[in-house]
Formats: C-alpha cells, sequence, structure tokens
C-alpha cells in the first residue's frame, strides 16, 4: 500500500475544498457587490474603502491557501521519501537505542554500556505492564556487555514471547547510580507509519527511527556441510 500516495492524496483534498470554497465566497460576494452597485443612491455612491478592504481580504485568503498547498505538497513528498527510506531498511540488521527488546522463541538480548567500573549492579526485566518478572547480577567492569535472557522468571518458569524491558541498576563504590546506554540489535521486519515519526518494527518491538544507531546486512543463516 502506498501509504505516501495516501497522505498526499488528502492533504490534496483539504486545499482543494478549501480553494473551491474561496472561489464560491468569491462569486457570491461579486454578486453581491454588483447588485449593490446596480441599486445605489446617485447622491450616495458606494464607498470604495469597504470594496477595497473586501477585496484585499479575499486576496490575503487566497495567498494563504496557496501557501498551505505549497506546504502540504512538500511535506507529501518528504513523507513519500521517508517511506521509501524506510522500506529500504526492511531485512537488514538495526542496532537501536533501547531497553526493550523482544522475546522471540525464548530468547531476548541486550547490549549496554558502563561508563566507569560500578561496586554493584543488577539487572531488572519487567513485562509490558512493568511488572518485574526476572532479575539478574550485572558486569561490574567499565565497558560494553551483552546480556542473554531465556526468557524464564524468577522461578524459572518460561514466559510468552512480546517485548520486555530491562533496566541497569548500576553504583559505583559512593553509592551514586552509573547511567548505562543500552542497545539492542535484531532484524528489521517491518515499518510503522501511524505516528508522527516513521518507525521500525523488529518483531513486536516498535522504534523510532531516530534511534536507530547502525545499520548493516542480515547474517545469512549458518547452514550445515553435507560432507561433515
Amino acid at each position: 500500500m502506498d501509504i505516501g500516495g495516501i497522505a498526499s492524496q488528502g492533504q490534496a483534498a483539504g486545499a482543494t475544498n478549501a480553494s473551491a470554497s474561496l472561489a464560491n465566497n468569491f462569486e457570491t460576494f461579486l454578486t453581491l457587490l454588483t447588485e449593490q452597485m446596480k441599486n445605489q443612491d446617485p447622491l450616495n455612491p458606494l464607498e470604495s474603502t469597504e470594496f477595497m478592504t473586501q477585496l484585499v481580504q479575499f486576496s490575503g485568503v487566497e495567498q494563504q491557501i496557496k501557501q498551505n498547498e505549497s506546504l502540504e505538497t512538500m511535506i507529501g513528498l518528504q513523507y513519500a521519501a521517508a517511506f521509501g527510506s524506510t522500506a529500504s531498511y526492511l531485512g537488514r540488521e538495526a542496532t537501536v537505542f533501547s531497553n526493550q527488546s523482544p522475546l522471540i522463541d525464548g530468547q531476548a538480548k541486550w547490549s549496554y554500556n558502563l561508563p566507569q567500573d560500578a561496586a554493584e549492579n543488577k539487572l531488572v526485566v519487567t513485562d509490558e505492564k512493568g511488572r518485574v518478572v526476572f532479575e539478574t547480577e550485572g558486569a561490574l567492569e567499565s565497558g560494553d556487555h551483552e546480556f542473554v535472557w531465556d526468557g524464564t522468571d524468577n522461578n524459572g518458569d518460561p514466559l510468552e514471547d512480546g517485548v520486555y524491558t530491562m533496566k541497569v541498576t548500576a553504583l559505583n563504590e559512593d553509592g551514586d547510580k552509573i547511567t548505562a546506554r543500552t542497545t539492542v540489535t535484531g532484524r528489521v521486519t517491518g515499518a510503522d507509519f501511524t505516528g508522527a515519526e516513521p518507525a521500525l518494527l523488529i518483531g513486536d518491538l516498535r522504534v523510532a527511527l531516530g534511534s536507530v544507531k547502525d545499520l548493516r546486512e542480515a547474517q545469512a543463516p549458518a547452514t550445515e556441510d553435507p560432507a561433515a
């Protein structure tokens, strides 16, 4: 479905309706003005000031509508460009700044960076309703780290696939919070244009296009060597 085209059609329809309304009003204005001139009192001719004011107002409205038409055209072109650009992400592997990850077939994965060594660090996983479902100890050394979760809760029971949030709660020796930067990597499976900004879909996870850190070709799945 050409969503960019649908948006452009809707914008064009709005501008066309505004132009048609202006034309109808202007025709009515000219008709009334003509009748008024025909029946005016010769001893008290029609004042030209009000007439010119009306014309200036109609001219201003007409110019505003034309500007809106130009702006709507530009927005439609930008939307279409974003649609084409986002569509090219499909099937590729994207790393995005997010602390949410889709749990698919019993696995969810996060990467996080500690800017300094931590005295303690706990990783807390919550479900879509904000309930804590899993906790574990995290890394203490500064640098990049990866956390792979098998989708089981604290009791070892498997949870349903969906979108889960992982929070890094790291503290330094003084007990101050260490802010960790979290990213998620996955294959782009779709695009969503229903919001104010185009978004990518990684499984059930919806991420803003502006949160993409990097993009690469998806790795082909490993195949067994028939000779082995």
